[in-house]
């Protein structure tokens, strides 16, 4: 799920924090399986509480945080803008334990093309994702849907069209 957070540093930093709290309890209501959170929080983590609770109660991983695992640079910048003097960090990806079992890097590039955001780049190794079930279903032919469709109008059409007695 990716969200932004807007504008403004601690002022949105309570905007921000409710959309986290929406991010946990639809999270919540379907708990198994790797999840992640993109997010522009447009504040610094520790002031937006939802976050603070998930890292350190709900066993929530910043990947940026632990950036080290990979060899990379713990806590680097996300954005550099022409207000600030020095570049910060707003753009975070927070993972469960199930996610987290499959990143194999993670890395902030900051060559993008793109002004302001960095890219955050995770790459996964699926050969440990276990596929539960699989089904294929063949699509119906475009003359079946409308031999079906004829079908159905022309019972319609005999259904309101009978003589009662």
């Amino acid at each position: 799920m990716v969200f932004s957070g807007g504008h403004g540093s601690k002022a949105q930093a309570a905007r921000t924090n409710e959309a986290v709290l929406a991010f946990r309890e639809e999270e919540q209501a379907n708990p198994d399986g790797p999840k992640a959170l993109a997010i522009d929080l447009n504040a610094d983590d520790t002031d937006v509480p939802a976050v603070v609770e998930m890292l350190k109660d709900q066993n929530w991983i910043d990947l940026g945080a632990h950036a080290h695992i990979w060899n990379r640079e713990p806590r680097e910048f996300t954005c550099v803008t022409s207000n600030c003097k020095k570049p910060t960090r707003r753009d975070y990806l927070f993972v469960n334990r199930a996610f987290f079992q499959l990143v194999m890097d993670f890395q902030v590039i900051h060559d993008n093309g793109v002004p302001t955001h960095s890219t955050l780049q995770v790459i996964l190794d699926s050969s440990k994702l276990e596929q539960l079930d699989r089904q294929v279903h063949k699509p119906l032919s475009l003359f079946q849907v409308l031999r079906n469709y004829s079908v159905f109008v022309w019972l319609c059409w005999v259904g309101t069209n009978t003589l009662v007695s």
